[in-house]
């Protein structure tokens, strides 16, 4: 996405109950039409599905791109903290398959970000010196998530047999795409095929420590 470098920054004016209602209109607006019509959208559309004016738009946000990471990054954040509260339940739980599931069931995300976030990966492919910075969050996740699920792993006593970044891109692009699958199809299930292949995969990438 290209920022609107010619628009005028955000007045930080405070934050009154009406411009915070406004903002979260405006965030709520555009996580519908980025998810329906992709993260090239004009603000002009954003500010239509929302009901404002673009003067109402640029009193909230410099440019598209912050208001992207206002949709983006609370999730973001969330998911990150399930994470963190999830190590605990790692602890009692004695099926690695299951583990990794339920980890990767943590950033499932619903069908809106997942859109954008599909949309995201797709421009950074094309673009990435362009839009590799709009995927930094989504970066420092997968970390994360990686971190978290060697370490429960290693409480049973299993490491990777491949290098861990790797595998844990791997099972996630096996959860992602059992999620657009649900999508294509109309079916609830989105962690289906997820569900039936990771214990398969995690016994052919795990190994017992040591």
């Amino acid at each position: 996405m290209t920022s609107m470098s010619t628009t005028p920054a955000a007045p930080s004016a405070p934050m009154t109950k009406r411009r915070r209602r406004t903002r979260e209109k405006l965030v709520e607006a555009a996580r519908a039409v980025f998810a329906d019509h992709g993260t090239a959208v004009g603000v002009a559309d954003i500010c239509e599905a929302a009901g404002f004016t673009r003067g109402a738009f640029y009193s909230n946000f410099s440019d598209k791109d912050e208001l992207l990471r206002a949709v983006m990054e609370p999730q973001l954040e969330e998911t990150i903290a399930q994470i963190e509260e999830m190590m605990a339940w790692a602890e009692d739980t004695s099926d690695p398959a299951a583990l990794v599931e339920r980890f990767l069931g943590v950033v499932n995300l619903d069908r809106d970000l997942f859109l954008i976030r599909s949309e995201l990966a797709l421009a950074a492919a094309r673009d990435p010196a362009e839009h590799a910075a709009e995927l930094a969050p989504l970066e420092q996740l997968l970390q994360r998530l990686t971190e978290a699920i060697v370490a429960a792993l290693a409480q049973h006593g299993l490491r990777f047999s491949v290098d861990p970044g790797d595998a844990v891109r791997m099972l996630a692009a096996v959860a992602d795409h059992s999620h657009q699958q649900s999508l294509i199809r109309q079916t609830d299930d989105a962690t289906r095929l997820a569900r039936v292949t990771m214990p398969a995969i995690v016994a052919a990438i795990t190994e017992p420590m040591g």
